[in-house]
């Protein structure tokens, strides 16, 4: 109190009209601080949830890269695998139709000496008759066999060379060339009767 026992008028202009300016700007501050640390506090679990999530994700992906990488060489160790056993029996099939050509082939040989033989002994007989044309005809039928016999045996010469090449094949192809080590045919003139023995 003053003079005369009133109050000062700034006192109460003071708290009235500077006060709760301060006041409510207290409040507002608190509660900017309050709803900015609330704010950083979610941002904050976001980010981490987040980053779990990414983390995760990438773990998933390099587990899924790793299964698929783990798949294409399963894939294409199998694919090697059907090929390397289709080249097998592509080659044991070689080696087995080779091997009947050349069986077939010799089995014609003792008939086309035989052939020979008798154009021979009919050309023998026509000459003793005279006559020279079928004589003629004989021989060139006889030559001719004896050219086929000739064909034939250079046939099988080179299906033993194409069957030791097809087993090298095998071998190189980590197959078992063991079934097919020998070749069927063997061309031996010790052997072999002579057709011309006993003229």
């Amino acid at each position: 109190m003053t003079n005369n026992g009133e109050r000062p008028r700034g006192g109460i202009i003071f708290i009235v009209w500077i006060v709760p300016p301060i006041v409510s700007t207290l409040i507002m501050y608190l509660v900017y601080s309050f709803m900015s640390a609330r704010a950083a506090n979610r941002k904050k679990v976001r980010l981490e949830r987040e980053a779990k999530e990414r983390a995760q994700k990438e773990a998933e992906l390099r587990e899924r890269q790793a299964r698929e990488k783990v798949e294409k060489a399963r894939e294409l160790a199998a694919r090697k695998s059907r090929e390397k056993r289709g080249r097998l029996v592509s080659i044991a099939q070689s080696i087995t139709h080779n091997s009947e050509l050349a069986i077939d082939t010799m089995q014609r040989l003792p008939d086309l000496l035989a052939a020979a033989d008798n154009n021979a002994r009919l050309a023998v007989t026509h000459y003793q008759d005279g006559a020279f044309s079928p004589f003629w005809s004989d021989i060139e039928q006889a030559y001719r066999f004896l050219a086929e016999y000739r064909d034939s045996v250079i046939a099988i010469s080179q299906a033993a060379d194409r069957h030791a090449a097809l087993v090298e094949d095998m071998l190189r192809e980590g197959g078992d060339p063991s079934p097919y080590s020998y070749f069927p045919v063997t061309l031996s003139l010790s052997h072999q009767e002579d057709p011309w023995a006993g003229r």
